[in-house]
């Protein structure tokens, strides 16, 4: 999962196996964003941002950027495709269709945790 990458694994876990939603401050608090600005603000933020970035040696952004993607994809597209893999195996499952139907039925899926 990709938000294991982001942040400790004990939290991934949390988040994804409650489906739980964030604002967010507790997004930014758990580092999944990097800034909260009010909606007013977005802008102009956004320009000072990437004005602040284009001031600096075009060829040193681009190097770092290089080396941080390299760092993120060196093992990131074998994890993708065993992801993918799973991905497969775990919407075959019984649990995958009673989520499905719950879902299109409108109502609380109905677990068996014996399958």
């Amino acid at each position: 999962m990709l938000l294991s990458r982001q942040i400790r694994p004990a939290l991934a876990k949390r988040l994804l196996y409650t489906g739980e939603i964030l604002d967010a401050r507790s997004a930014l608090s758990i580092g999944i964003i990097d800034e909260v600005v009010e909606e007013d603000e977005l802008d102009s933020r956004v320009q000072q941002l990437a004005s602040e970035i284009s001031s600096q040696p075009k060829s040193s952004i681009e190097t770092m950027s290089i080396l941080i993607d390299r760092v993120f994809r060196s093992s990131f597209f074998d994890h993708l495709e065993y992801e993918a893999e799973c991905f497969v195996r775990t919407y075959q499952l019984p649990a995958a269709r009673e989520g499905y139907n719950a879902f299109f039925e409108k109502r609380q899926p109905r677990w068996r945790h014996d399958v």
